[in-house]
């Protein structure tokens, strides 16, 4: 799984010419088969996730680059879902877009499942901390209260830990410190309400815990590279050429 969506090759021998995909897949849709050649044996299965949120890179950021599945028994969990994908790609039926798409979400949260469980001390991110009792649940808590007056020792209390042990163990953990961690989840809760036309800025603001719409501001364009209201103007299809003066 590539969570930053990074450029890849696939090869049977590294010396061999790469056929760019965009050439091979050209006038093709998604579920068609395609056969390189003469075939053979590997079958590849393919699919990409879309989020609904622009902002969602904010969280996927924190996720490695790479998730490799290579444990035996992981595999075998997987394969299942491969086996009846491919199936359904050969043979379809009636619904085999709408299983394909299901057995697809199902493949995603499988591999971010066994992700979890190969703890090896090496990843970093948000979802490997989530396999770490105490980390999960000071991000439980701060995802569930985001406008609570959230400090560095209320969150190592939560946690059972001193406040240094809590902010160095979360640094390492989630690849942030506890305070960046939740300044990124506020912004991306409060871009999302900006979306929403009947949401003000100050409102906002108020639901992830400024009082203040000037510290609103200088957190959200420090996070998100502009302010509020450039944002909300942007989502829109607002350019600021042609939009009002006055807030």
């Amino acid at each position: 799984m590539l969570a930053s969506g990074r450029s890849f090759r696939i090869s049977s021998d590294p010396n061999l010419a790469p056929v760019d995909a965009a050439t091979f897949l050209a006038g093709r849709s998604n579920g068609e088969i395609v056969t390189y050649g003469e075939g053979g044996g590997c079958f590849i299965c393919a699919a990409h996730f879309d989020f609904d949120s622009p902002d969602s890179s904010l969280l996927l950021s924190l996720l490695p680059p790479v998730v490799h599945i290579n444990d035996e028994t992981d595999q075998t969990a997987m394969r299942w879902a491969l086996d009846r994908m491919m199936a359904e790609l050969r043979a379809p039926r009636a619904g085999s877009d709408l299983l394909v798409e299901h057995l697809s979400h199902l493949i995603l949260i499988q591999a971010l499942r066994q992700h979890l469980t190969m703890r090896d001390g090496a990843r970093v991110g948000w979802l490997s901390a989530l396999a770490d009792p105490p980390m999960a649940a000071v991000i439980a808590a701060l995802h569930a209260a985001p406008a609570r007056k959230w400090s560095v020792a209320a969150m190592a209390k939560l946690a059972g830990m001193s406040r240094t042990v809590f902010a160095l163990r979360f640094k390492a953990s989630v690849g942030a410190s506890p305070m960046e961690y939740l300044t990124r989840w506020r912004m991306m809760l409060a871009a999302d309400a900006l979306r929403k036309p009947h949401k003000t800025i100050s409102s906002a603001a108020i639901a992830v815990g400024y009082d203040s719409d000037s510290a609103f501001s200088t957190a959200f364009k420090r996070v998100m590279g502009c302010t509020p209201r450039k944002y909300r103007l942007k989502m829109s299809g607002v350019t600021s050429s042609n939009a009002p003066s006055s807030l």
